[in-house]
C-alpha cells in the first residue's frame, strides 16, 4: 500500500467515486460500445465525467473506446520519461 501511496502523490494523481452522472454515463457507454464491461464502463465513465486528460489501463480492448486517450500501462512506461504525452 505505501507503493501505491507514493506513487499516487509523485504523479498528482486523485482518486475519484461515482456519483448518478457516472451511472448513467457508464450506461451509455454499455449501451453503446457492448465489447467494454460494465465494470470498465463505469471506470471510463468516471475518467470522463472529472475531465481526465487519460486514462491507464491494461486492457487492449479499451483503447477502440475513443471519448478519451486511452492509454496502455506499457506505452505510458516507455514513454513517461520521454514525452508528456
Amino acid at each position: 500500500m505505501i507503493m501505491m501511496d507514493s506513487f499516487i502523490e509523485e504523479f498528482g494523481i486523485n482518486k475519484l467515486g461515482i456519483g448518478i452522472r457516472e451511472y448513467k454515463t457508464a450506461l451509455e457507454i454499455r449501451a453503446n460500445y457492448t465489447p467494454i464491461k460494465l465494470i470498465d464502463a463505469f471506470q471510463l465513465s468516471i475518467a470522463i465525467n472529472n475531465r481526465c486528460d487519460y486514462f491507464i489501463t491494461n486492457d487492449k480492448e479499451l483503447k477502440k473506446y475513443d471519448q478519451i486517450n486511452v492509454i496502455l500501462l506499457d506505452e505510458f512506461k516507455k514513454n513517461i520519461l520521454l514525452s508528456d504525452y
